[in-house]
């Protein structure tokens, strides 16, 4: 799912370096901004030591004042019942009340080098426990968080960027949430725990050099969004050579449902110079004059779409199979999220 950048994690599954964020909302299941909190132990304490202060002037009070003032017993009863309730309201503001050090943003983003965390606090840090845990495709989600790193820092820091190590792409855009427990310098300060939220691709790539050009062809994601099945696809092109060429490149993307086709969209650029000496060609879908999506709705239970996509680097001259992409993805309820 990750691989850590120390080598604690072994590696597996990874297609691609390359993340999005796709929300800086904080999982509402770890709030951090809270700064209060009540000390129940403190509360506690704070009412048996009024109880038994309690318990041993109001008998004294009670009978001086029943006695000498000729208060009626129900009524001073009353008396002592609101004043022990009044005791105990302040034990809890006075004993029971603090602050609690806490982690004040997170955001995660990924690159080439890594997937980097930055994070802050209120309070020094002393180490940060990192976990991952894949959410989508249901295929190869994790149960539960898995620990990928840990750092350590100086003392009075609170700020950090940290590289918890690569992100597993996949070409359905694979989703992760990424945990953060800070632990505090000051030893009194619980741990205070955040997530976010990042989406992680895994392309698909078709490279190599022919007749002294390098081509690419690449399926960058094929995706359901949970309307939309769609892909995005590149080609590009770069001529070292002392020959100059011309370059053109085909995009399509097919539907079936149930084995039913659906209908067939895209096409092929326009062709263009690919010049000697470090001359370039780049295209992509977005090229086309349709968009690459099929507006799907809601998949149902009973229903199975098979996506394909087609790419296609031409350069006239040198094999046509040399730079392409056919690929097929399925997308089913399990999809649906």
């Amino acid at each position: 799912m990750i691989r850590n950048p120390v080598g604690a994690i072994s590696e597996s599954r990874l297609n691609s370096v390359i993340v999005r964020n796709r929300s800086s909302l904080l999982h509402p299941k770890f709030p951090i901004n809270s700064k209060v909190y009540y000390n129940v132990h403190g509360a506690m304490i704070g009412f048996v030591g009024f109880a038994l202060l309690f318990k041993k002037f109001s008998l004294i009070f009670y009978c001086h004042t029943v006695c000498l003032c000729g208060i009626k017993e129900t009524k001073m009863k009353r008396i002592l019942i609101l004043l022990l309730i009044g005791l105990l309201g302040l034990s809890c503001f006075f004993v029971g009340y603090c602050e609690a050090a806490s982690i004040t943003s997170l955001s995660v983003e990924n690159g080439a080098s890594g997937c980097y965390a930055s994070l802050t606090t209120d309070e020094g840090i002393w180490v940060i426990n990192w976990y991952a845990k894949q959410t989508y495709p249901e295929d190869d989600s994790d149960d539960d968080y898995v620990w990928v790193h840990t750092s350590s820092h100086p003392a009075g820091t609170t700020s950090v960027i940290v590289n918890i190590g690569w992100l597993d792409g996949h070409i359905k855009i694979a989703e992760y949430d990424i945990k953060a427990e800070v632990i505090f310098e000051n030893a009194n300060h619980d741990p205070d725990t955040a997530v976010d939220s990042v989406d992680a691709y895994g392309p698909i790539v078709d490279s190599e050099w022919a007749f002294g050009v390098s081509g690419r062809a690449e399926l960058w994601s094929q995706y359901y969004d949970g309307n939309n099945i769609t892909i995005d696809c590149y080609t590009s092109t770069y001529n070292p050579s002392k020959k100059s060429w011309t370059a053109f490149s085909k995009f399509t993307h097919s539907l079936h449902l149930n084995g039913n086709f659906q209908g067939q969209k895209g096409g092929t650029t326009e062709t263009k110079p690919l010049l000697k000496n470090g001359g370039t060609y780049n295209a992509s879908s977005s090229d086309l004059d349709e968009s690459l999506s099929f507006s799907v709705g809601k998949i149902l239970l009973d229903q199975s779409y098979k996506s394909n996509a087609y790419i296609r680097l031409t350069v006239p001259g040198i094999d046509d199979d040399t730079w392409h992409i056919n690929h097929n993805e399925e997308f089913t309820n399990k999809d649906n999220r």
